[in-house]
């Protein structure tokens, strides 16, 4: 279990959080993970998005968003490489994507979380973690 995310809610801001690198030694792979969103609301509020991303090449895109508002909640995606995905287009998921919503694409060798909260701040011990299972 790796923990991608581990923050105090709080004003709004936009954070991308530093990179966990699972490709280590050259022969790791992601070939699935398993996305756990817990976010416990103390007070305030307003939205709160968590975009899980993976990066090729250096370019980051969104690979699930975990959307919360102004209630405590937990949210799982569980992605997986087994299924093909090719786009002959080089095209990436569109960013940012829809809210709790995951999309179905290559997965790179390492994932990071870019927070982005709006409208009312939080307040009080508001917390929001993201943990990732890698398979």
């Amino acid at each position: 279990e790796l923990e991608l995310c581990n923050v105090t809610l709080g004003a709004n801001e936009t954070i991308n959080h530093d990179p966990v690198l699972i490709n280590r030694g050259g022969t790791d792979k992601i070939n699935a993970v398993t996305l756990v969103g817990v976010c416990v609301r103390a007070a305030g509020g307003g939205e709160c998005d968590a975009y899980v991303q993976t990066s090729i090449g250096g370019t980051w895109f969104d690979i699930a968003d975990f959307h919360f508002t102004t209630a405590t909640a937990t949210k799982f995606f569980n992605l997986t490489t087994a299924a093909a995905v090719s786009d002959a287009a080089g095209t990436l998921p569109a960013s940012p994507i829809t809210d709790d919503t995951a999309v179905n694409t290559v997965l790179g060798d390492n994932l990071r979380v870019r927070l982005i909260t709006s409208g009312a701040a939080y307040t009080g011990a508001s917390t929001l973690k993201v943990y990732a299972i890698v398979r």
